[in-house]
């Protein structure tokens, strides 16, 4: 029985088989489908030209065009659909296994229809069975094809538990030097996925034997931190969490370096940041009021990961620094019940500049501590009591 996902993905087939074509589900969602796992995006493949489906469907993006792959909009809802690449045969079967042909592994090789028939040319259930990542066909054309799609591999590793097998193993590790030539964009994309892995400890030791590492950005410039990534045991949540974990191992390899060389995002390299100086914090000071206030709500998950990770500081529960910091006397400098315009009229001899920010952040800081309550009468009183030190 065809699950939810798949069963609203049916009307985009039956559009397409409407206007005389034939359209397939393929890719990782059926083989999650067949491994029982969660299924998030669907990709079609189908006999359709790339450019009938604009006439098809009325919400078509181009984000592949080069690659004959479009977005549909059903629902809303994307669905990934990609013209069959390799030869198209009078026979649509014959097609579907051309285009299958030339898929990475065996696993990803599987088409299914609207119908829920499987169509498996290449024994790709057998070795979803057996647990094995095998390329389809011949592995140096595969991988030759994509390089990527060695690090893909060892996501699937560490995703799944699976175990490549000898001759991909052989080819990935003769071609591993290809790597360099990925696009720092795309090698992210995968690297997140196995850092992510429930099976990381797995991967890590397939990437030994591949000496992968040393062909990735910053690895391939640092060999001494190799030896720190192979020996992880648990998953990272995030790429900002691995950065900040290697920067406080090697500090001499910088937060900037890290997200420069991997063409990560701005917002990767603030979460590192901050959880970076979070774990400076507690490692002085313990967990308190300063440092929960400080650290953003969404990166408490990374953190608590991280002090395990770190300081194997397991006792220390997500659950408990989430309720901690809901029961702080105030969560942002919005909630403080006086502003920089008090501070002006309150001390009017002094003019304008740095100072107004530094008594804000010892009023946050006096609240935060239990020093004083958050009350403009009794701030007034405080501060007045403790003017600003200007030099």
């Amino acid at each position: 029985m065809l699950t939810a996902q798949f069963e609203n993905a049916i009307a985009i087939i039956e559009k397409i088989e409407a206007n005389g074509y034939h359209a397939f589900f393929v890719g990782g969602a059926v083989r999650d489908y067949l491994l029982e796992r969660p299924i998030h995006d669907i990709d079609i493949a189908t006999t359709a030209p790339i450019d009938k489906l604009n006439d098809f469907f009325e919400h078509v993006i181009p984000v592949g065009l080069e690659h004959g792959t479009v977005i549909v909009r059903h629902e809303s809802v994307s669905y990934e659909v990609t013209t069959f690449r390799g030869e198209i045969f009078p026979d649509v079967l014959q097609s579907l296994q051309a285009d299958l042909s030339l898929r990475d592994f065996t696993m990803n090789a599987i088409a299914m229809d609207k119908t829920g028939t499987i169509y498996d040319y290449f024994d790709g259930q057998r070795d979803i069975h057996h647990k094995v990542i095998r390329a389809v066909y011949e592995p140096k054309a595969r991988l030759e094809e994509d390089p990527l799609r060695i690090l893909r591999a060892i996501r699937f590793v560490s995703e799944l538990s699976f175990t490549v097998e000898q001759r991909t193993m052989n080819m990935m590790t003769r071609l591993q030097s290809a790597l360099k030539g990925t696009a720092k964009e795309r090698l992210l994309q995968e690297w997140i996925k196995v850092l992510q892995g429930q099976y990381l400890s797995q991967a890590m030791y397939e990437i030994q034997k591949t000496n992968i590492l040393a062909y990735l950005p910053v690895f391939q410039d640092h060999p001494g931190i190799m030896n720190k990534m192979l020996s992880q045991q648990t998953s990272f949540l995030s790429f900002a969490s691995f950065v900040t974990y290697f920067h406080y191992h090697e500090p001499r390899i910088s937060i900037s370096k890290w997200i420069k060389q991997w063409k990560a995002s701005n917002q990767m390299k603030k979460e590192a940041i901050a959880l970076y100086e979070a774990i400076i914090y507690y490692e002085k000071h313990g967990i308190n009021a300063i440092l929960l206030y400080e650290l953003d709500e969404t990166y408490i998950q990374s953190f608590t990961s991280l002090l395990e990770k770190i300081f194997t500081a397991s006792h220390i529960s997500e659950d408990s620094l989430r309720t901690k910091k809901a029961a702080l006397p105030i969560q942002s400098r919005q909630d403080l019940q006086v502003t920089g315009h008090d501070l002006i009229r309150w001390f009017p001899a002094l003019q304008k500049g740095s100072w107004i920010r530094e008594a804000i952040g010892e009023i946050e800081r006096a609240i935060l501590l239990g020093q004083l309550r958050n009350n403009k009468n009794e701030i007034k009183e405080w501060i007045l009591c403790h003017p600003p030190d200007i030099d």
